[in-house]
């Protein structure tokens, strides 16, 4: 069976011959330029081009993980918003318990259960909705995850399953299929560890209503702010890979 090949300065293909079966690949100019100009030969090419289509398919995932952590983002300020205003209510609760910081209010029939009961209200309101921001940001790390486990289950069983050397493959600046997949990887990794820490100052929040302490919420609102799960400079540092075309 012959093979013939087609080069245009935007298209790759191959026509075989006699059942005139073709495979057609549509490739920017400065890749099959770079392809070319390091002399590889047809086979190279043609799997240079299936892992660059492989690539933007994951940078479109990673689109969507970005996506969720723009949405993180929002749910941060958020939870610590509700978390200041819980702690304020919780030290304010011993005050309110003791009568003697009423003065000549003390006269009004059972004010002090009166506050105390409006304030504990107010607290509970609080926490359930912390609990629904729980909630979405553990929706969150759930989405992370199921972009990384079908990616990697793509790679497993995909009809074009790249060796390991071409997961290691960069066409140009584009980044590798092994930089896309370890960045999905490390972004779950980070989300999935720093949830489960949000999760646990939220409990230790409930447990302190009745016997407060200061410092201990000053701690844990630290803990939130810090999110010492998700290094910011480690987090731009993948997007920058992923998306370098959009820097250059």
């Amino acid at each position: 069976m012959q093979h013939h090949c087609i080069f245009t300065p935007c298209v790759l293909g191959w026509v075989d011959k006699p059942n005139c079966r073709a495979a057609i690949y549509v490739v920017p100019f400065q890749v099959l330029a770079h392809l070319l100009k390091n002399q590889l030969s047809l086979t190279h090419i043609i799997g240079a081009v299936v892992m660059e289509a492989m690539v933007k398919k994951y940078q479109q995932k990673l689109r969507k993980v970005r996506d969720e952590i723009n949405r993180w983002d929002d749910l941060q300020s958020r939870l610590l918003s509700q978390f200041k205003n819980a702690s304020s209510i919780i030290e304010r609760l011993q005050v309110i318990e003791d009568s003697k910081n009423y003065g000549s209010l003390n006269c009004m029939d059972d004010i002090v259960n009166a506050v105390l009961t409006k304030q504990v209200e107010s607290l509970e309101v609080i926490l359930v909705s912390m609990k629904k921001t729980m909630e979405e940001f553990h929706g969150i790390v759930l989405s992370i995850e199921k972009i990384h486990r079908d990616s990697r289950q793509q790679i497993k069983v995909g009809s074009s399953k790249p060796s390991a050397k071409q997961l290691q493959l960069r066409v140009g600046i584009k980044p590798s299929l092994a930089d896309c997949l370890d960045g999905l990887l490390v972004l779950y990794d980070m989300h999935h560890s720093e949830y489960r820490l949000k999760a646990s100052v939220v409990s230790a929040l409930s447990t302190l209503t009745f016997k407060p302490s200061a410092s201990d919420l000053c701690a844990l609102q630290q803990l939130l702010v810090d999110q010492p799960n998700i290094p910011k400079d480690e987090v731009q540092s993948i997007f920058d890979i992923i998306f370098v075309e959009a820097i250059c």
